[in-house]
């Protein structure tokens, strides 16, 4: 009977995960921020990273997605569709 129950139970998660899974690859918007904008954000990120390795009270850094993309974009060579996604107080890797 608990074999049978089981089975029923592990149905309904591949069912579930069926249902919300895509067959193809979410398209992500490319994030075109300007050179300015760009130097100015690694410079707050730089600006936390030394109060945070100082130990010195510094305020929470905040980012938005397409920061993270620009930062995420800049920091490496990265393939086309791939980036992060934050939607909701959810965080997700998107790749292709």
């Amino acid at each position: 009977m608990a074999v049978l129950r089981f089975r029923y139970f592990v149905g309904q998660i591949n069912a579930v995960i069926t249902e919300y899974n895509g067959t193809s690859p979410m398209t992500l918007p490319k994030v075109n921020m300007p050179a300015d904008e760009v130097k100015k954000l690694q410079a707050r990120l730089d600006a936390f990273n030394k109060a945070a390795e100082a130990h010195t009270n510094t305020p929470p850094l905040v980012l938005t997605g397409p920061e993270i993309n620009a930062l995420l974009g800049n920091s490496f060579q990265r393939s086309e569709g791939q980036g992060l996604c934050v939607a909701g107080g959810q965080r997700g890797s998107r790749d292709r």
